[in-house]
């Protein structure tokens, strides 16, 4: 009786040890599981900031251009500007003209002025630009360093199948034990 007692025992802790490595195979497939969905929802935020990125350089690019434009018909303008008064001045060497000359002067300042501030600007513009360009050529070298093996459910498919034959053969000697301990039970 007491041996038989002892074997139940045994049979009882061999039980619990596989319970505890049958639990500690579920928490491994769940933390693996959850590591996948971290790296995947980490790669959807790298394209999605990929594309912001895009989306900014496109804008940004356009803007120049457009300020490239007005600036090349303002100093198209301007250059007319120039010609028409060098003629005017040529022309015309009164004193009322020396006075429209003088306002034109003062305002041909204040536009050089003001292109001076709008080089400033699109120097600005330029340098953002191209800051923009190597961030996202930052984000391109990292995005394809990024293999698509890394991501491959492959491994963790072998795991999870590896975990579940373990856990069905841990499942049939719980069964047979359990048996084996009826079958006692019913002898005594």
């Amino acid at each position: 009786m007491f041996g038989q007692n002892k074997q139940l025992e045994e049979v009882k802790e061999l039980l619990d040890n596989l319970n505890g490595r049958v639990k500690n195979q579920n928490m491994e497939i769940a933390k693996l599981k959850e590591s996948n969905d971290e790296l995947t929802t980490e790669l959807e935020d790298s394209r999605n900031n990929l594309k912001t990125l895009k989306e900014q350089l496109t804008f940004l690019t356009q803007n120049v251009k457009q300020i490239n434009e007005e600036l090349c018909s303002e100093l198209t303008d301007m250059k007319l500007f120039f010609s028409k008064t060098k003629k005017d001045l040529v022309n015309n060497l009164s004193a009322e003209f020396s006075t429209e000359m003088q306002e034109t002067t003062k305002t041909i300042h204040q536009d050089l002025e003001s292109f001076k501030e709008l080089k400033t600007n699109i120097d600005s513009l330029n340098n953002e630009s191209n800051s923009m360009k190597i961030e996202i050529l930052k984000f391109m070298d990292i995005a394809n360093k990024i293999k698509s093996a890394d991501f491959d459910m492959s491994k963790y498919a072998t795991v999870l199948e590896k975990g579940d034959k373990e856990k069905l053969d841990l499942m049939k000697k719980i069964d047979s034990m359990e048996r084996l301990i009826a079958k006692n039970r019913r002898n005594h």
